[in-house]
């Protein structure tokens, strides 16, 4: 009964929460999404970001009807 519980529920366990450096600011903080920066004409880069600098760079969301 136990296994068959844990089967049927295993999507509702807990994560820890994902600590990386940010691309953005360098420090080792909890991870809110990965993205893609361009420096330069070209030059890509792609990491995680923390949720600090998240929050503080997204841009204004864009709605189409």
């Amino acid at each position: 009964m136990q296994k068959l519980f844990q089967k049927k529920y295993d999507y509702l366990s807990y994560c820890k929460p994902v600590i990386d450096r940010c691309i953005n600011c360098g420090d080792h903080e909890q991870v809110q999404a990965t993205i893609t920066m361009e420096f330069g004409e070209g030059n890509y880069n792609t990491g995680p970001i923390c949720r600090k600098c998240y929050l503080n760079h997204k841009g204004p969301r864009i709605v189409q009807f």
